[in-house]
């Protein structure tokens, strides 16, 4: 059975809520009903809910500020808010903060409920099944103790710089950190709320749909469309009054013009930023100096090519913006720790091993 507590400051509202329960099939047991936010600290310092219905304006503590504390406390805990607010940013922001669903005072007695509960019932029982779900892969060795307080301060502020909306390698880092740690599955789209609230703040694109997964694949496939969305989303705004927009279209813009010489002066002007203002924006947002980050966009260009073409050298190097093809060899060797011709040579040995083996199979 599901425990509910619910929190009103209006009687005949808990006793509404408790009869609509009460009068279906929903496997949901009332565990009890208090008047106010501080009555329900104390009602689960006592004793665990599974679910709590609470309305949002309440005196003291609000429904809104109860979802902010018990989100720390018990993080499995689950919220359906009660309002007579019709507009729906209150009920958004609830959403954000977690909330599974909403019951609008003003249509509970005229409207049949019953397919409302219903779906609150079947949302509110799958999460408390993956909530026992601990681990976002199974620990083969050892046992792992939980993300300490630090630890889990650090990956969302490696999610929250948001460097991982353009740079996939820092996608894949902060992906692979998720991976290696033992983390609740609400606890990871606890993190992606706060993203999404992040985002809205940021770079002002609005998500009125807030994610819930069954199964931790879910939430990775979620955030590889969400990143798409997000970056090209972006590159297509107009009003550039968001500074993390320009930069995101700036990297767009070099990615695509990979071969111009792409001058400071020039792609800060694209977004009409001086360029001293540009390049301390750009390595605010992107960690990188703008030379550096060109650089390592280049390179990264002219390994695929290496990889994937039979192009000279010398053509290559013109393609990814190097016109002289000697200081092209050069750039590359530093960065990478060999000519261009030892990495052509290098991905084909690795191609030819893998094709043998293959073969063997």
């Amino acid at each position: 059975m599901i425990k509910v507590l619910v929190v009103d400051d209006d009687k005949l509202a808990r006793k509404g809520i408790i009869s609509l329960i009460h009068e279906g099939q929903y496997n949901m047991q009332v565990i009890g009903d208090v008047q106010n936010g501080r009555a329900a600290l104390n009602f689960l310092e006592k004793e665990r809910a599974d679910l709590v219905f609470a309305d949002i304006d309440m005196p003291e503590i609000t429904g809104l500020e109860l979802m902010q504390i018990c989100k720390e406390k018990y993080p499995d805990m689950q919220f359906v808010v009660l309002t007579f607010y019709e507009e729906f940013q209150y009920v958004q922001q609830a959403l954000r903060l977690g909330a599974i669903d909403y019951i609008s005072k003003f249509r509970m007695e005229s409207e049949n409920c019953e397919e409302l509960l219903n779906r609150i019932r079947v949302t509110s029982e799958r999460r408390i099944k993956n909530s026992k779900k601990i681990s976002v892969k199974p620990v083969l060795e050892t046992e792992k103790e939980d993300l300490t307080e630090e630890q889990w301060k650090a990956l969302v502020r490696g999610w929250k710089q948001m460097y991982w909306i353009y740079d996939e390698d820092n996608y894949r880092r902060l992906l692979e950190n998720i991976k290696v740690q033992v983390i609740p599955l609400r606890k990871l789209e606890h993190l992606i709320i706060s993203l999404i609230q992040t985002i809205e703040t940021e770079i002002g694109k609005e998500s009125t749909v807030i994610p819930i997964f069954e199964e931790i694949t879910e939430a990775f496939t979620w955030l590889d469309e969400w990143r798409k969305e997000l970056f090209n989303w972006a590159c297509e705004q107009e009003n550039l009054d968001k500074m993390p927009i320009c930069i995101l279209k700036v990297i767009d813009y070099i990615r695509n013009n990979i071969n111009l010489s792409l001058h400071t002066e020039m792609v800060g002007g694209l977004v009409g930023m001086s360029r001293s203002y540009f390049s301390v924006n750009f390595k605010k947002l992107t960690g990188r100096t703008y030379h550096d980050f060109v650089q390592k966009e280049r390179m990264k260009c002219a390994k695929g090519l290496l990889k994937g073409t039979d192009k000279e050298v010398g053509a290559i190097a013109v393609e990814v913006g190097y016109e002289d093809v000697n200081y092209f060899n050069r750039i590359f060797a530093e960065e990478e720790g060999c000519t261009p011709t030892s990495f052509r040579k290098k991905c084909y040995k690795i191609s030819e091993h893998n094709s043998k083996q293959l073969s063997k199979l």
